[in-house]
């Protein structure tokens, strides 16, 4: 496990992006890209909420294995 403002290198990790060329970009509403905009935010801070919390819990799990060897 990693600091928390960092994943450690031996985690796995989804690399995921939103690629849009940008004179397309450019021709979206403001309102829609700024919806886009904190939708992949959101998801952002899901996805690493949910590795943060597995993790606690693996290393709780290993935690109580390593107690009870």
């Amino acid at each position: 496990m990693g600091p928390p403002s960092t994943p450690c290198l031996h985690q796995p990790v989804d690399l995921m992006s939103v690629e849009i060329n940008m004179n397309s970009w450019k021709k979206i509403p403001k309102h829609l890209q700024l919806m886009l905009e904190a939708a992949v935010a959101m998801h952002s801070y899901m996805q690493y909420s949910a590795f943060q919390k597995a993790d606690l819990k693996a290393f709780d799990d290993f935690q109580k294995k390593q107690g009870s060897l």
